[in-house]
């Protein structure tokens, strides 16, 4: 039997996020994004939103892993490692502070140093327009993007970014996890933010909403579309090379039990959000579940006629997803959520560990979602982000031992060669993260991602010294035998 390969093409890349690791969330001009003002969470998980910065609490992106000022030394121990490409997010507010006003220089060049450095080891850079960044000041002038003239103003921002970069850079992503607004955190996350301060849970969301909350987060998500199909159209114009890819948080459900019931609870769970937002993205229209959904709750999205041609033209070239974990469901209502997932909660599935956070480890999950999706839209897809978080400290001889991450890869690289045995085009493989970042679900450190752990607790305080983990010599195997070397 013939031995399974990772394609020799396959790109090996990492992934990280502006908010969750530049930090330095006020200098050179850098205006405030909504997360600016998400503090710390609390034992329960709950973290605060204020509009006024308060000087004795944390905010976590305030100083992430102080990627902003040790750049160069984290892109040469992902170059080392053996990645080929980093995923990153160029902040709307590192470019413009409001929003509206001419573009930061100093951001302009921060952006320019990045590629630079990327470029220097022969990486290539795949650039996310928004990745739950959003301007502050957009959010209390015009409730987020609940307001069409966002639109422009985000294009204004996107031109800029790709008119600058697009010699460098042939990958363009819109929006990161644009399906979570399909749930009521994206409310949040689409600078949707009432008058006051108020709590959030993002592990497990906020259940109560008014009829406006939900048609406020649909026409959020609606805008984002247009915006996203918009920017495609644009970037092909700008440089025909340019591919474009969407992104979502798969959200994995299985059913419970061979209930039929369950059966269709799941295939509804994948609905929406999954495919919902993916029918748009590849196909450029509502899918019929989707307008009934919409018509079914009385859900005014605020459509216009003329929409339909710009997200028709604007479909994208591969289905980008963030992979970590499965769930599971029951029509059962007495059955309780009580799973963990990225942005979402589920039911424990029986058959499956978890991490210390509670997702649930589910390496076929993957194999089982890219036929699911590649199924469904025959283009290529891109895995954007998959990795584990887990609590980790040095050991007294000053060594960080990281042998679940290891496993997890492992498997998971397994999984992928299943993948691109079934027949899929699978185009790559983006481990989340390759240093200790902030978690956007929780907004702690504590939750380490990497290969390379940073000095630095939940509240900012340490040196921010990078040192690497046992796993950094095992996943520099890996990546330098294209993933044939897993032992």
């Amino acid at each position: 039997m013939e031995e399974l390969r990772i394609p020799e093409n396959f790109i090996w890349g990492a992934s990280i996020c502006g908010h969750q690791c530049d930090g330095a969330w006020n200098e050179d001009g850098k205006g405030d994004s909504v997360l600016d003002h998400a503090t710390t969470c609390d034992e329960s998980k709950t973290r605060r939103f204020t509009h006024k910065i308060d000087p004795e609490l944390r905010y976590p992106s305030h100083y992430g892993n102080d990627f902003y000022h040790h750049y160069r030394e984290d892109i040469a121990y992902m170059a080392d490692l053996g990645f080929k490409s980093l995923r990153f997010n160029v902040m709307w507010t590192r470019l413009y502070p409001t929003g509206e006003e001419e573009p930061n220089e100093k951001g302009l060049e921060y952006y320019r140093n990045i590629i630079r450095e990327l470029k220097k080891y022969d990486m290539e850079p795949i650039i996310m327009l928004s990745h739950l960044d959003f301007p502050y000041h957009l959010a209390t002038k015009y409730g987020g993007w609940t307001d069409r003239r966002v639109i422009d103003l985000f294009l204004r921002f996107a031109r800029t970014v790709i008119e600058e970069f697009h010699k460098d850079c042939k990958k363009f992503i819109g929006f990161n996890e644009i399906n979570i607004l399909c749930q009521p955190i994206g409310k949040l996350l689409g600078g949707i933010v009432p008058e006051g301060d108020f709590a959030f849970n993002i592990v497990k969301g906020n259940p109560e909403e008014t009829k406006e909350d939900i048609d406020n987060r649909f026409k959020a998500l609606h805008n984002q579309f247009v915006a996203a199909a918009s920017m495609a159209v644009m970037a092909r114009e700008i440089d025909p090379e340019i591919l474009i890819g969407g992104c979502v948080s798969g959200k994995c459900i299985y059913p419970l039990t061979p209930n039929p019931k369950d059966m269709l609870a799941s295939q509804q769970a994948m609905q929406i959000p999954d495919w919902f937002v993916g029918d748009m993205l590849v196909r450029g229209d509502y899918s019929y579940f989707a307008k009934r959904y919409l018509e079914k709750n009385g859900i005014d999205n605020g459509a216009l006629p003329e929409d339909a041609e710009i997200l028709k033209k604007g479909t994208i070239d591969f289905y980008g997803v963030n992979y970590y974990s499965t769930g599971c469901i029951s029509a059962d209502t007495s059955v309780a959520k009580d799973c963990a997932m990225n942005m979402f909660v589920s039911t424990k599935n029986p058959h499956l560990e978890a991490s210390q956070w509670g997702w649930q480890i589910d390496p076929d999950g993957l194999r089982y979602l890219c036929n699911e999706i590649y199924g469904r839209y025959n283009i290529p897809i891109l895995i954007l982000e998959n990795g584990i978080g887990a609590a980790e400290t040095p050991d007294s001889d000053g060594k960080i031992r990281d042998p679940y991450r290891n496993d997890y890869v492992a498997k998971h690289i397994h999984a992928m060669k299943e993948v691109v045995d079934d027949g899929i085009e699978l185009m790559g493989y983006f481990y989340w993260a390759p240093i200790d970042l902030i978690s956007a679900s929780t907004g702690e450190m504590k939750k380490r991602y990497g290969f390379v752990y940073v000095d630095a607790d939940d509240d900012g305080n340490g040196s921010f010294k990078r040192t690497k983990k046992e796993s950094y010599e095992w996943m520099k195997k890996v990546l330098h035998s294209n993933g044939e070397d897993l032992d």
